[in-house]
């Protein structure tokens, strides 16, 4: 009967076909949401994907929300590349995309789907995409530990893109990686890093946020010395030891840091010279802050 009343009535269908297809996405009906986008013209399908809930949430937001990916490929296949794109850009009340609420929830399959139904360009697009407070997709996954939603965000990028979407910024200048730093999500800084070139990985290392502190500061000035250590593994080994003498500024030395890590690419001492003697807006040094919270990480640091 439904379907009947979308051919006969058109104009009519359009706001009926969108609260059917929000009923459709909350229940992972797929093949019926597939029917009903097929008794649309190109122009209705994505005007009843713009109808919104009490949330001001449309279908593909409650899609992503909860995880439906099949239901996110139906959709999708309907839609020309253009209407894609633009039914992507949709903002919820709190100006959220599909994107960034499927990658707050960790839901990487469904960010996969995503991806996949765009063009390298529309992918870095959409990824782009900030809420009001400045905040990408990359923000929300790196905020809440979706270490494998980072991956799966990662991995659709072309190379030379991969290294814009770590360094794009909220409105505290902070990159996802300072986000990681800052909260001490190791698994996070790791699933980024492993995705960038040697030169790339050192200009996020580099980076700094609105009170200019690099991820260096950020880790060292909240205590997170296992962060720490994640930041300054730099050998394409599985784990080399990283010593830091006398000489880098008067520091006491740090002893080698175990048989745990990751490949981060290699660093010249001279890189690391540089890294920890980038200064913040107060003048202080990446090392200062690690003597100024020396006493609350010592015992796991300099062991």
């Amino acid at each position: 009967m439904t379907i009947c009343i979308y051919i006969l009535f058109p104009g009519a269908a359009v706001h009926r076909a969108g609260l059917d297809l929000h009923r459709a996405t909350s229940n992972c009906h797929s093949e019926t949401i597939t029917a009903i986008m097929q008794t649309l013209s190109p122009e209705d399908r994505y005007r009843a994907l713009s109808e919104r809930d009490k949330s001001r949430s449309t279908p593909l937001h409650v899609a992503a929300s909860n995880g439906r990916s099949e239901t996110i490929t139906a959709i999708m296949q309907t839609l020309s590349p253009e209407d894609r794109y633009r039914a992507l850009s949709e903002r919820d009340k709190w100006s959220n995309t599909p994107l960034y609420d499927a990658a707050t929830l960790g839901h990487s399959e469904t960010i996969t789907a995503i991806m996949q139904t765009l063009s390298p360009e529309d992918r870095y697009g959409v990824l782009s995409m900030r809420n009001e407070w400045g905040k990408t997709a990359l923000h929300a996954a790196a905020s809440n530990r979706h270490s494998e939603t980072i991956t799966a965000i990662m991995q659709t990028l072309s190379p030379e893109d991969r290294c814009g979407v770590p360094s794009m910024r909220n409105e505290w200048g902070y990159t996802p990686l300072h986000v990681a730093a800052t909260l001490g999500h190791s698994e996070t800084i790791t699933a980024i890093m492993q995705t960038l070139s040697p030169e790339d990985r050192y200009r996020a290392l580099s980076e700094r946020d609105k009170w200019g502190y690099t991820l260096l500061h950020r880790a060292t000035s909240n205590g997170h010395s296992a962060t720490l250590r994640t930041l300054l593994v730099f050998s394409p080994e599985h784990l080399t030891s990283l010593w830091i003498g006398r000489k880098l500024m008067g520091t006491p030395r740090l002893e080698p840091f175990g048989q745990e890590g990751i490949k981060l690419g290699r660093f010249t001492e001279t890189d690391i010279t540089r890294l920890l003697g980038i200064k913040n807006a107060r003048g202080q040094y990446c090392i200062t802050h690690l003597l100024h919270v020396v006493s609350r990480i010592s015992a796991e640091l300099f062991a």
